[in-house]
């Protein structure tokens, strides 16, 4: 099943600054310009970092798509936005900076 868009609105809203993009019907969640989580299902998954779990105690692991590594199972912090914001800033802290894109060469 994939995410529906009005799912994605409370998600931007309790993390401020966050972005998100489509991936196969599915959706990558950025911060600070990195992939933090993913919203898969309705249902937002962040990455597994010791600085997302100090955050997140007790927090359920599952995974974001068939296949996937597990993934902090995020939704409950929904209803504490502030937590839930940290969590995700803490990952993108952790997380190296993107690498730059090469130019494209012209044909």
């Amino acid at each position: 099943m994939a995410t529906r868009k009005d799912a994605l609105p409370p998600i931007l809203e309790a993390i401020p600054g966050a972005t998100v993009r489509s991936m196969f019907g599915e959706y990558a969640l950025y911060v600070q310009g990195k992939v933090v989580g993913f919203v898969c299902d309705d249902t937002i998954f962040l990455k597994n970092l010791a600085e997302a779990r100090a955050l997140l105690p007790n927090a359920e692991l599952g995974p974001a798509y068939p296949g996937s590594k597990a993934y902090i199972v995020a939704d409950p912090w929904l209803d504490d936005p502030a937590v839930l914001a940290a969590a995700a800033r803490a990952i993108a802290d952790a997380l190296p900076a993107p690498k730059p894109k090469a130019a494209k060469v012209p044909k």
